[in-house]
């Protein structure tokens, strides 16, 4: 007789769908990046200052809402490099190829939905997804890159 965790029979009866959005909508974070080990400034990683107040919110109808909390920028000493949070943005998610693919499409800044932004979907390869977190590869110069978002 096997052992049977109670989180793993509820996981599987919820679909992916409802696993991302519980049902109607949730909120994530970006908790980490395998990319950001290469980041020089600490500031722009994942898990830093600049990052730490964004929301995604993904929604069951499809639709994505990207909330960058404050708008911050951050320039290096010397001006060479640096990053800053991208507008606030509406966009549609989909799962793609039996749910092992992830799309995600930015449509419009927020509060600007006649100026389409002309982007194309990116596709990520759906590495795991549990109630409290979601994982994303893809592959970037020949490199597996992963982003993970955690539940807020």
């Amino acid at each position: 007789m096997m052992a049977c965790n109670p989180d793993d029979e509820n996981n599987a009866e919820l679909s992916k769908s409802d696993l991302l959005t519980g049902g109607s909508s949730k909120d994530w974070y970006e908790a980490e990046s395998s990319y950001d080990e290469s980041d020089e400034f600490e500031e722009c990683r994942i898990g830093g200052e600049m990052r730490a107040d964004n929301t995604f919110t993904f929604s069951a109808d499809g639709t994505i809402e990207h909330d960058n909390g404050t708008i911050t920028s951050y320039s290096a000493p010397d001006d060479n490099g640096g990053c800053s949070d991208l507008i606030n943005y509406i966009g549609e998610w989909e799962f793609l190829e039996n749910e092992t693919k992830f799309s995600w499409l930015i449509k419009h800044a927020t509060g600007n939905p006649d100026e389409e932004s002309g982007l194309e979907p990116e596709i990520w390869n759906l590495v795991s997804l549990t109630e409290d977190e979601l994982i994303l590869g893809t592959e970037f110069n020949g490199v597996e890159e992963t982003i993970t978002f955690r539940v807020k």
